[in-house]
């Protein structure tokens, strides 16, 4: 479970960074199993008219044990119990960005619940992990503080085939979150953030999980919001897998982790 530390810097902030989360095998399976979705063509290009890539793999429940098993993982479970405030919690989406090296394009500045609509945006919460080191030099995330509060009007992303975009934003107190591979960046639906282009010499990957405390899930405009994609990770009606996949994923985590390193 996150620390009383890292509770009030995501209470004060809307988000908080936590180094090494996941151990060295951790991610060196994350980066195996990413090295198998490009080698299979999973993903695509989101920005195909910019020249530069953004390669998005989504979703990923769907081609992956592993990113499966991810989700159940014990740590990650008491974490966003802890910071959605609920026991009961779904899984809404699961995608991977990256960024090839020297012409990875970013995602600009934009609001989670610009695309999930529930009516208080700190009941959801995205869950970001640097699959390979996150910097400012590769297009780490960036963050403004304490933005659940802004409104602000969207556009349609020019170099996207999806994306929106925030309209007129002040960039003013943003922050670079850095971390080393295997770090997470835990951030309530409310907080402005974007990454830049990547223009080293190495591919630079994230991988991002949203969660939302199930009664605001129902509360919401739209109440289900991508429903192909719902998995019930915790609460009264998890059954650990068992009703999305048909087979129990929960506690299998370390496996899978074993499994994808030696294939």
């Amino acid at each position: 479970m996150l620390s009383e530390a890292e509770l009030k810097t995501y209470s004060e902030n809307g988000f908080v960074n936590v180094p090494a989360f996941f151990n060295e095998k951790e991610v060196n399976a994350l980066q195996l199993e990413l090295e198998r979705f490009k080698s299979e063509g999973l993903g695509h290009d989101v920005n195909p008219k910019t020249g530069a890539v953004n390669y998005q793999v989504m979703p990923l429940h769907e081609k992956s044990d592993l990113m499966r098993a991810l989700l159940f993982n014990d740590r990650v479970l008491a974490c966003i119990r802890q910071l959605v405030g609920s026991d009961d919690v779904y899984r809404w989406l699961d995608q991977i960005f990256l960024k090839p090296a020297k012409h990875g394009s970013g995602t600009e500045w934009h609001q989670d619940n610009a695309y999930f609509k529930i009516e208080d945006p700190r009941k959801g919460m995205g869950m970001w992990i640097a699959i390979h080191d996150a910097s400012r030099e590769n297009g780490t995330m960036e963050m403004i503080p304490n933005s659940e509060s802004v409104e602000l009007e969207y556009a349609q992303s020019t170099g996207s085939d999806h994306h929106i975009t925030a309209q007129n934003v002040d960039e003013t107190g943003k922050v670079y979150v850095e971390t080393a591979a295997g770090g997470c960046v835990f951030f309530n639906f409310g907080i402005l953030h974007c990454t830049r282009a990547n223009t080293t010499d190495k591919e630079r990957a994230g991988l991002a999980y949203h969660f939302v405390a199930q009664e605001a899930a129902k509360a919401s405009a739209d109440g289900k919001a991508h429903p192909a994609h719902v998995v019930i990770v915790s609460g009264r009606d998890c059954s650990g897998g068992e009703n999305e996949y048909g087979v129990r994923v929960a506690g299998t985590w370390d496996a899978e982790v074993e499994k994808v390193i030696r294939r």
